[in-house]
């Protein structure tokens, strides 16, 4: 026994209520310790994100938050104590008004079972230079610290002024101009993120 929390992420998009919560009863009959559930992953790209399938199940922010409702509720009801999160997105990321607009509608319909928004912080080097030199790192690096500063104010504060707590589910550098990925630079800005969520 390793002693390890799990968060599970369960599928909302192709599965249902029934099947998903006796995947989780199953994990119990294991003795895992499920400690959070995230309800499904992105849903806040649709069709012009060729993403259709998401859009055509939760055609809005609010759509999927009154299924999130229903999911949190019965998945409570088998863990009382397990925190649920469900899919924010950054809304200030995106010209598209779909995501760009996702959170706000998001939080004003989610119900108490809800504890959590999970959040993708994805963000480019800010390297105005063909590609990364000695003298150029410094700069990429202070983005782990200005894109957080931002992240918090834009972000994190509106989701505390909610009684919400922010999962930062998934982050990394994502820079499609720049020659940066996989560099000793971007281990060490990866690393200056983490240090910036905990």
């Amino acid at each position: 026994s390793t002693g390890c929390s799990l968060i599970f992420n369960l599928n909302l998009l192709t599965s249902s209520l029934h099947h998903q919560r006796a995947g989780v009863i199953h994990a119990l009959g294991l003795n895992l310790n499920v400690s959070g559930i995230e309800l499904g992953n992105e849903f806040y790209n649709g069709i012009a994100n060729e993403h259709a399938d998401h859009e055509s199940v939760f055609p809005t922010a609010k759509a999927y938050a009154d299924t999130c409702n229903v999911w949190a509720n019965k998945l409570k009801q088998l863990l009382p104590d397990v925190k649920i999160a469900i899919v924010g997105a950054e809304s200030n990321s995106n010209d598209n008004p779909r995501i760009r607009n996702w959170k706000s509608n998001l939080i004003a319909s989610c119900g108490d079972d809800v504890d959590a928004v999970t959040l993708h912080h994805y963000f480019g080097s800010g390297i105005k230079y063909d590609s990364l030199k000695t003298f150029n790192a410094d700069s990429m690096l202070g983005e782990a610290f200005r894109t957080f500063n931002n992240l918090k104010s834009e972000e994190l504060d509106t989701l505390r002024n909610h009684n919400l707590k922010a999962w930062i589910t998934e982050f990394n550098l994502f820079d499609k101009k720049k020659v940066v990925h996989g560099s000793w630079a971007q281990g060490l800005l990866v690393s200056a993120m983490a240090l910036n969520y905990s």
